[in-house]
């Protein structure tokens, strides 16, 4: 049941929209951190990981959703075969390895991710 929620809470945040903003802009050294190291997204009180490779590739839940992100500024942009349409995540100045921040995951509202 824990993993049917989890699963709409991720694909809750992938249908959530784009933000515009020149494509390609160079990430941030917060971004940086984020694809280096890795987040911890708090989905309804369950933690759920978001590894990225080099490669432009991301896998979340322990590999069990692989997809492609690209960089786009503050932004981590992300699409998946459970989640085609674009959803990016912003990430804040500022933040390195072990800080948390808010973000919005849709219609389940304000969570926190952490920079592993």
């Amino acid at each position: 049941m824990k993993a049917k929620l989890i699963f709409a809470a991720v694909a809750v945040l992938a249908a959530a929209p784009a933000f515009s903003q020149t494509p390609g802009a160079p990430a941030t050294d917060s971004v940086k951190a984020v694809i280096e190291k890795g987040l911890i997204i708090d989905i309804m009180g369950m933690p759920v990981d978001m590894l990225f490779n080099k490669d432009g590739t991301f896998a979340a839940m322990g590999g069990a959703y692989p997809g492609k992100y690209r960089v786009d500024g503050k932004k981590v942009c992300l699409t998946s075969d459970a989640m085609p349409e674009e959803s990016c995540i912003e990430v804040p100045d500022g933040k390195k390895s072990g800080d948390t921040f808010n973000m919005t995951l849709g219609e389940l509202g304000e969570t926190s991710a952490k920079i592993q």
